[in-house]
């Protein structure tokens, strides 16, 4: 069994010598996969097994989700820029108060 390739992405082990298998039998093997910051979000890696004469290949989607960055902070509306709600008393006393975007 050998595991393909993807950016930013360590398999281990990423070959794998299988011992014999009865007809009609079943074997699961685990494999640590470990992706980088750079690894897209989506990744196609492709696994090939051969036994004999016999070959069979496929592909395993693997789908990574990035932990969100903090925000650079201060204003400008870039991309990392968000906004959190606050509650403001009203002065005046005509209301209680009302919730306000503000800059995280």
């Amino acid at each position: 069994m050998r595991l393909g390739d993807a950016r930013d992405l360590r398999l281990s082990p990423r070959t794998k010598t299988l011992g014999p298998l009865a007809p009609g039998a079943r074997r699961t093997y685990r494999v640590k996969a470990r992706f980088g910051p750079r690894s897209a979000t989506i990744n196609d890696v492709s696994l090939r097994a051969s036994a004999g004469g016999l070959v069979a290949d496929t592909k395993v989607r693997m789908v990574v989700r990035h932990p969100r960055r903090p925000s650079s902070g201060g204003g400008g509306g870039g991309s990392g820029t968000q906004v959190c709600t606050r509650w403001s008393p009203d002065l005046s006393g005509q209301t209680g108060g009302s919730l306000i975007l503000v800059p995280c």
